[in-house]
């Protein structure tokens, strides 16, 4: 099986990558023939910049597997990069899977390692590097502003308790101060040079009145530089009562407009109530329900890992009895090969699961190093091999967190589709994907690593790092 890899001088590398028929040889030049199909594999690496813009990602490292990794874990590869278009090209047959690693390094020197088993030949976008860790920001505009919010009459009933300014990630900084029913916002910034589709939400929560979150919104909000300055919060989101699934489970909830999230809430397995903003009119809502089940890791003790039941929907419906079912199961266990790198479960879910998800997130000296292997689901997962620094890097550094994750989404998609829908993008950055999914969930921290601590207090610190590391 031979490819043209773009940018090497149209240069023939021979690959034997898993794919439906044998290999050619290249037919002679001639002026007269028909110009050769597109390559049957293209993948372009993007980032994304504080303001929402995409732009193409040019030196990121592709390792381009030889053989499977599930079929040969000690496969070899062939290296390349991407070019000033963010991408590789591969001339496989159209039926081919390819098996990869791409690896980034980001604006702060961290390292993002990326790595697909068996991806059928397609065409694929994904945004490797976002926000801060991305390297372009020239063509993004901040401008400051201040902006008073006053509480209606008919909502101020009590003092203000507290206040927020959202515009989804296009928004930096900021305070605010409150005199009677007005809220004064500050030194805050709107980072986007077209705000058409990302309206600006003002909040506040009032003294004693803890099933009401009042609001106003600007659909269309300024970034001339003198900004929004005023805002009317003339509207009530009232608490609703969380759907009843026979155990007590913790409920995420976030509302997405142009792809951004606002009103973020989570509200734990102790609390029977969330806030629905029925009257808002987002893209779409995102929910996410999870229980804590039993887990093991590597015959260990419940105490070493941190294992949820989950799901999650994107809806148009504010209201989160209509999600769906949950995965099943009450218990995972997970044993990890750390000479071979064979990830191995065992749970009682009737699930049928079509993907799985591990990554491996490490501290080298002043560097994080973070791999996420995505493969479907069979009866384990086999971690590839990456190139000899990163594999050292991280066999010297210390493991922050690491999990296990098996997925199905709602239509039961191939392992490729779904990992499109769910992952990659398209050529401006868009999502494809509304994916509603059922997942298990097995962080395996090495928690006896990061504080003598009881294992209550243990298992908040993974949740804390969860928050802030999962590439859900």
């Amino acid at each position: 099986m031979k490819y043209i890899a773009t940018g090497l001088s149209s240069l023939f590398l021979g690959l034997t990558i898993a794919c439906g028929g044998g290999s050619s040889s290249p037919e002679p030049e001639d002026d007269n023939t028909t110009p050769p199909p597109p390559p049957a594999f293209s993948f372009k690496a993007l980032q994304e910049n504080n303001c929402g813009q995409v732009s193409p990602l040019e030196g990121v490292e592709f390792l381009i597997y030889n053989e499977s990794p599930n079929s040969n874990p000690s496969t070899g590869y062939t290296r390349l990069t991407s070019d000033a278009e963010g991408k590789i090209e591969l001339d496989v047959e159209e039926s081919s899977l390819v098996s990869f690693t791409l690896n980034a390094t980001d604006a702060n020197n961290n390292i993002r390692s990326y790595s697909f088993t068996e991806l059928k030949a397609d065409d694929y976008n994904m945004i490797v590097l976002s926000s801060g860790d991305a390297f372009t920001n020239d063509s993004c505009t901040c401008d400051s502003f201040e902006l008073e919010g006053t509480v209606s009459g008919d909502n101020y009933i009590a003092e203000i308790r507290s206040a927020g300014l959202e515009a989804g990630l296009n928004i930096n900084g900021g305070y605010y101060s409150t005199s009677g029913n007005t809220i004064d916002f500050t030194d805050s910034q709107l980072c986007n040079d077209d705000f058409s589709a990302q309206p600006l939400i003002a909040t506040a929560e009032l003294e004693g009145y803890d099933d009401r979150v009042i609001y106003g919104v600007d659909s269309q909000p300024s970034i001339d530089t003198a900004g929004p300055n005023s805002i009317l919060l003339d509207q009530v989101s009232l608490s609703a009562s969380k759907p009843d699934i026979g155990t007590a489970y913790t409920l995420t909830h976030s509302l997405y407009f142009n792809e951004q999230s606002y009103l973020y809430g989570s509200h734990s397995a102790s609390e029977n109530t969330y806030f629905p903003f029925s009257d808002l009119m987002p893209d779409y809502h995102f929910f996410q329900k999870y229980v804590e089940i039993q887990g093991t890791f590597n015959n260990g003790t419940i105490a070493e890992i941190y294992a949820t039941r989950q799901r999650a929907s994107r809806q148009q419906s504010s209201n989160a009895e209509s999600m769906g079912d949950m995965a099943t199961g009450s218990y995972i266990d997970v044993n990890v090969a750390d000479d071979t790198g064979l990830v191995t479960w065992q749970t009682d879910s009737t699930t049928p699961f079509n993907m799985a998800l591990v990554s491996r997130i490490y501290v080298s000296g002043s560097q994080t190093i973070r791999h996420y292997i995505y493969t479907s689901v069979g009866t384990s997962v086999q971690i590839p091999p990456n190139t000899a620094d990163i594999e050292s890097m991280m066999a010297d550094g210390e493991l922050r967190l690491s999990y296990l994750a098996l997925l199905v989404n709602d239509v039961n998609s191939d392992f490729s589709s779904y990992i499109n829908a769910r992952r990659f993008v398209d050529t401006n950055g868009n999502s494809f994907g509304r994916v509603s999914e059922k997942s298990i969930y097995s962080y395996y921290s090495p928690i006896t690593q990061l504080n003598n601590q009881k294992s209550t207090d243990n298992k908040a610190q993974i949740r804390d790092m969860i928050r802030q590391e999962v590439d859900l």
